[in-house]
């Protein structure tokens, strides 16, 4: 199975995670995300949606941030879809809105398309062995050892 982790070596976090996880005997493929960040686009669409959904409630940006967790600033950065902030608060955010039944349904196993096309690979290596003969391998030609006449 292969395992990957979205690390940032300077969250404690995600340093403790990665140990736990070799610690298990696992030594995940390592994405140094804030230096590879995911799609800025999708990220920045997520923050605002999460901007509007607050405004919607009329919470302030105060209070917002006292019942996620965080500071101001970071929820400021989270609004504006900052791949740094951890994706902690914005499921924490996400939950505040009735939302975190969803987040499961993003890591889905059938949506998993990297895995599903791992796994199709695989199975086309193992369908490819030659099954043997019932009747014996075909005997070979001797071989010419002087030359034609």
């Amino acid at each position: 199975m292969r395992y990957v982790i979205y690390h940032n070596p300077a969250c404690g976090t995600s340093r403790n995670a990665l140990a736990i996880l070799r610690e298990a005997g696992i030594e995940p493929e390592i994405v140094l995300y804030l230096q590879t960040p995911l799609d800025v686009a999708q990220l920045r669409a997520l923050g605002e949606n999460l901007a509007i959904a607050r405004k919607r409630r009329r919470e302030s940006v105060k209070s917002w941030a006292q019942r996620i967790g965080v500071s101001e600033p970071t929820l400021a950065r989270m609004e504006k879809g900052d791949p740094s902030v951890s994706m902690g608060v914005y499921a924490t955010a996400l939950w505040l809105m009735g939302r975190s039944p969803a987040l499961p349904e993003c890591a889905a196993p059938e949506h998993d398309r990297g895995a599903l096309e791992d796994a199709v690979r695989a199975a086309r290596a193992r369908s490819v062995r030659r099954r043997p003969s019932l009747y014996g391998a075909a005997p070979k030609p001797p071989a010419d050892e002087g030359g034609t006449p």
